[in-house]
């Protein structure tokens, strides 16, 4: 392992661990912390090792449930004044579908029969929405009011073109 690259692993499998000790009410920064440790892993193409999937695996299983509710409830209460933050969590968020979704959970089981929770409960869709009324507005880069650089929202050059969500 090169030194660069133990240090983001690290960090992604600290921030799932710190969220599976926390009381599921204290977990929205937490589910934050992950998000963009897992924005990290995509932007450095970080490969997995086997045994690095054995612990991710059944770490993000557990918990689903905390990062679903706080996907939901950016793109609910979607604000503006945060994109920047919001476009690289939605980018963490892809890179943990696209990347572990064959990461095994049990003898049986992926974290992709994981992911179809996501799915069915919409809150992807409720962000991405919010994303997409966001970049459709009339003049988001001229609101007067907003908080954030044209550079915070424009698609970094290792973030996928699929990533359809940054400018």
């Amino acid at each position: 392992m090169t030194g660069k690259r133990e240090a983001i692993v690290k960090n992604f499998i600290n921030a799932l661990n710190v969220l599976k000790k926390k009381p599921f009410r204290d977990s929205q920064f937490n589910v934050s912390d992950i998000l963009i440790a897992a924005y990290d892993v995509g932007r450095n193409n970080i490969e997995f090792e086997d045994d690095e999937r054995r612990i991710i695996g059944p770490l993000i299983k557990d918990l689903i449930k905390p990062i679903d509710e706080y996907i939901f409830s950016i793109g609910y209460s979607f604000d503006h004044n945060y994109t920047g933050s919001n476009l690289i969590l939605r980018s963490g968020l892809q890179f943990i579908l696209d990347n572990c979704k064959s990461f095994p959970v049990s003898q049986s089981e992926t974290l992709e029969d994981t992911f179809s929770y996501l799915q069915q409960t919409e809150s992807i869709q409720t962000l991405d929405e919010a994303l997409k009324d966001w970049k459709s507005s009339a003049s988001p880069l001229t609101d007067e009011n907003v908080t954030y650089s044209v550079e915070e929202i424009t698609r970094p050059k290792d973030v996928p073109h699929s990533h359809t969500w940054w400018y």
